[in-house]
């Protein structure tokens, strides 16, 4: 039947070139010396066996290099074998309709033969690719071996009605095409070869017809060892319809029975075969038999896959883990911003893996954030005191090339506890009412005159403490000491100006005091004229001695309370670690001097306030100097500070609100870096109302990221 077509297609392009006069022909052309009817059976595998093709018509298709061409047909199929020199792309056309045309029309189809066949449909107007279809197959082998078969229904060929169709073979490489008709262009379908069908076809049957092998996989490429893998093949055996008798996929070396549950074998059955796999890189190849052909998908080498590796694992808890009791400090106490390394209670050994840490139960009252594996307390609600329970998570990466979201483990922490203790607070300053009226100026009344000051104040540990009792005592810069409670009997004054101090002590010791002017006139005799002027300049003398005086003795005792800070054991240590440890923080203090928060800061106050150290903010940490060392400071932004940062330069303005929202963090913990910016003089506040707007600095606008400000 093709000896007939592809004869008469030479033919008549051989007499077209004659006619023209063309001398180069031998050198273009296809010498087909027809089809053969073979019955070799042949597998679509890339390999280009002699017991496959020697009953095949081969051909030297001429052009910048060889290329030989095997073809046949089996009554049923078109068969094509091609051994290309070099890589090439294999094009085949067919004009199914015989419409020609200046571009490729609807009908028209265009295979590629390649690793990856596909088929492309015209349009009118050019290829437009399309789902590969059934009815043809291709594989490629080595050296751009090429094997390919087609069914004649494809082309529309019917049986016993002869019909014409267009035909072009062009085949591309590094050095050019190799086309036939040597004229031919894929793009236009009125320079293809014409041929016609005979009148037979379709009333011969061929007397075997090999089953062939195609998609070979598995599912999935990669997984666990506890992952069921499905190795598959589809199987066609259009010519007897019989299951094969050999059915076996060799995976890593070992045998394995497949089986399907398709029963029509002639349009292709799905075998599989499912398992389980070890840790590491597999391979497979199958093998299949019906009796008469062995079939090898592919038909040398093997597939690799699948990729298998053990399940991930979730982070482990170091024995013993996070202390029940992690921390106890003072109510008010500076914050502890590396309080533990998280690392030192987690490990994900088993998966050579980093973690994350987040907070799994915050508290409003105890402000807690992690930096890195950091973990610390950064801020703690004014006069509140108790305990608060917290819990970690720590959170795996997962499996290196999986999808991170759907295989990250995570661990709870064991539930540990903060403890803020309660600080005695010291009564308010007493006030003083003199008849039912509180003082709020001078007290004038005369000597012996009965009038009594009635003090009162106000404990806030009364709240929680209803037990908590005031005390009061009273003094003179006149008289001294004028004893205790509640009452002042003013008789007791003297006469002249005083200046009365009242104390209020809690059941704690803790004190405060305030005072006030008592002016007790003196009952005056009929001699007091007479003697008034002559000591009026006496006494103007002696208070001028006496001012000068208090003046000296006040700076020559400041000087020696000041050196006198100094010879506290305690404080003496803090101050010569400063000395030596320029930048120190709070925690190192603590930690290497062994002294609890409360006091330390205490001492630390003290020291500043009389100018021996002064300290300054770097991003979580107050690092501490002497008060006339040079300071070489260099701001260190945390992740969280220059996330403020940005979002304020992108929206200057915005409020400490709708920066908390914005950035998903706790309202405190933001106001408490953004306290720590602008006394560091990174950024400016502007209260308008109730809310607070957030601006940057000539100096903060600096410490934004240049990739961030762009």
């Amino acid at each position: 039947m093709l000896t007939t077509i592809l004869l008469s297609l030479v033919l008549m392009i051989s007499a077209s070139f004659v006619l023209a006069g063309r001398s180069d022909v031998i050198q273009q052309v296809i010498y087909w010396d027809g089809f053969s009817y073979g019955s070799n059976p042949v597998v679509i595998d890339g390999t280009i066996e002699t017991s496959e093709w020697n009953d095949s018509t081969v051909s030297i298709l001429q052009g910048p290099r060889p290329v030989n061409v095997y073809t046949k047909e089996d009554a049923v199929h078109i068969l094509i074998a091609i051994d290309c020199p070099d890589p090439s792309i294999v094009s085949i056309a067919f004009d199914i309709d015989n419409s020609g045309g200046q571009t490729p029309q609807n009908g028209d189809v265009l295979v590629q033969l390649g690793m990856n066949n596909s088929e492309y449909t015209g349009t009118g107007y050019g290829w437009a690719p399309t789902e590969k279809g059934e009815d043809w197959t291709a594989n490629q082998g080595i050296s751009s071996r090429y094997e390919f078969i087609m069914d004649y229904q494809r082309l529309g060929l019917s049986p016993g009605e002869p019909m014409t169709i267009g035909f072009l073979m062009d085949i591309s490489g590094p050095l050019g095409h190799n086309t036939f008709p040597s004229d031919g262009n894929l793009y236009i379908p009125s320079s293809w070869a014409k041929t016609s069908s005979p009148d037979d076809w379709g009333t011969r049957k061929p007397t075997y017809i090999p089953p062939f092998l195609e998609y070979g996989r598995v599912s999935p490429l990669k997984g666990f060892t506890d992952t069921t893998f499905i190795f598959s093949i589809n199987y066609t055996d259009d010519f007897t319809g019989e299951e094969p008798v050999r059915k076996e996929v060799m995976i890593d070396g070992t045998v394995h029975t497949m089986t399907t549950g398709d029963r029509n074998i002639t349009d292709g059955a799905i075998f599989e075969y499912s398992t389980t796999l070890g840790a590491g890189q597999h391979q497979f190849y199958f093998l299949f038999s019906d009796g008469t052909s062995d079939l090898r998908f592919p038909g040398t080498g093997h597939i690799s896959g699948p990729m298998v590796t053990e399940p991930n694992q979730p982070p482990e808890i170091i024995i013993g883990g996070i202390p029940s009791n992690l921390l106890t400090i003072e109510e008010d106490s500076p914050p502890v911003p590396d309080m533990i390394d998280l690392e030192d209670y987690f490990t994900d050994d088993r998966d050579d893996g980093t973690l994350t840490f987040s907070i799994e139960s915050q508290q409003d009252n105890v402000q807690v954030q992690i930096e890195g594996s950091t973990l610390g307390v950064i801020g703690v609600v004014s006069n509140w005191h108790g305990s608060v329970e917290l819990t970690v998570k720590a959170l795996d990466n997962g499996i290196e090339g999986y999808p991170v979201d759907e295989y990250r483990l995570e661990t709870l922490s064991n539930p540990f506890t903060i403890t803020v203790l309660s600080v005695n607070d010291p009564p308010e300053q007493p006030k003083v009412q003199v008849d039912s009226i509180y003082v709020d100026e001078d007290i004038r009344f005369k000597e012996g005159e009965k009038a009594d000051l009635v003090a009162s104040s106000f404990d806030p540990d009364m709240v929680l403490d209803p037990t908590e009792e005031i005390e009061f005592s009273w003094s003179s810069d006149l008289d001294g000491d004028l004893g205790e409670g509640t009452v002042l009997n003013g008789e007791r004054l003297s006469a002249g100006t005083h200046i009365i101090t009242v104390r209020a002590t809690d059941t704690e010791g803790a004190t405060s005091s305030s005072s006030f002017k008592v002016i007790v006139e003196e009952v005056k005799g009929p001699w007091y004229e007479e003697i008034k002027d002559s000591w009026q300049s006496v006494v103007i003398t002696f208070v001028t001695v006496l001012l000068i005086l208090s003046f000296l003795a006040f700076f020559s005792y400041m000087r020696l309370k000041s050196k006198s800070l100094l010879d506290n054991v305690k404080r003496k240590q803090i101050y010569e670690m400063i000395k030596d440890e320029p930048g120190v923080n709070f925690s190192q203090l603590s930690k290497r001097l062994g002294l609890k928060h409360g006091v330390l800061s205490h001492h630390l106050n003290m020291l500043e306030k009389n100018n021996f150290v002064r300290s300054l903010q770097d991003g979580i940490y107050r690092r501490f100097y002497l008060f006339d060392q040079k300071i070489e400071y260099k701001v260190t932004l945390t992740e969280v500070q220059q996330t403020i940062l940005y979002m304020i330069n992108l929206n200057p303005g915005i409020t400490q609100s709708h920066l908390s929202s914005t950035m998903g963090r706790n309202k405190m913990i933001v106001n408490y870096h953004i306290r720590i910016l602008k006394e560091i003089g990174l950024l400016s506040l502007d209260r308008d109302g109730r809310e607070t707007h957030c601006f940057l600095t000539e100096n903060g606008l600096d410490h934004v990221l240049p990739s961030v400000r762009s």
